[in-house]
């Protein structure tokens, strides 16, 4: 990695995402020519007192095999790293149970996701989720619920899709004793989730309109935006991920953990 610079107030660049999640695909466009991971494409130092701290991470599956081995916390700027643990009621990714440890072991706030299908029995899904990543540490993120794409059944009727997913939220807060994150896109959340019933879930969007701040969908449109995946453009060496951002600093994401 190139040497970080101190990320104390920072203004945010404009650039495109796309989600990491679902089924295990190779990454095909991990090209980076300079072989140096480049926070700096993503952020940029900024002199003005006003700019808010944030906290970053990213979000990787076993289309990034072996990254977590070149990950250092004491050169990233890098604080949380979430791993795709399940998908459905039987799949598991393939890399979790080592990506899980090494993060373990080298100090990053872990955070674990499934990817929901919604044609799956809930408690089944949960079931799955709990199976493969264990305890949901209190000193990482609660289970995180991947809502978008492929896994939404065309054929279903919104409510089913709702109430599938209700229950998997549900499930998941009463066997962990803590709050799930539900990750979703613009679209989809548009059309799923604008029913009062999500609003006590904290929201991870992913937005990758080169805004300065994420738009919000459903019901959490005039709410203070709290994870934010803005791009799929962040480099460890060659390895191409997928970058967040937690809108606090340090002390607010540490307080985020204990509340959720």
């Amino acid at each position: 990695m190139k040497p970080k610079m101190k990320i104390y107030s920072i203004a945010l660049t404009l650039i495109a995402f796309s989600c990491s999640g679902g089924a295990d695909k190779p990454d095909t466009n991990a090209t980076d020519s300079t072989n140096v991971s480049r926070l700096d494409t993503v952020v940029t130092e900024t002199t003005t007192e006003t700019v808010p701290q944030y906290v970053y991470g990213i979000d990787i599956s076993s289309n990034q095999r072996g990254e977590v081995d070149i990950l250092d916390k004491q050169k990233d700027s890098l604080t949380f790293v979430i791993c795709r643990a399940t998908d459905g009621i039987t799949w598991q990714d393939p890399d979790f149970k080592s990506n899980w440890k090494v993060l373990e072991e080298k100090g990053f706030v872990r955070g674990a996701y499934h990817f929901f299908e919604s044609e799956d029995d809930p408690a089944d899904q949960v079931g799955n989720y709990l199976k493969t990543v264990g305890e949901i540490s209190a000193a990482g993120l609660p289970a995180i619920v991947d809502f978008e794409g492929h896994g939404i059944r065309t054929d279903m009727t919104v409510e089913a899709v709702q109430n599938n997913l209700l229950q998997v939220l549900e499930i998941l807060a009463e066997k962990t004793g803590r709050t799930p994150i539900l990750y979703t896109n613009i679209n989809d959340g548009d059309k799923y989730l604008s029913i009062e019933a999500f609003a006590k879930y904290p929201l991870w969007v992913a937005d990758y309109s080169q805004g300065k701040t994420p738009t919000l969908p459903g019901i959490w449109k005039d709410t203070k935006w709290q994870l934010w995946q803005k791009s799929d453009d962040y480099y460890e060496k060659s390895i191409k991920n997928d970058f967040d951002i937690f809108n606090g600093d340090l002390e607010a994401f540490n307080a985020f953990l204990k509340t959720n």
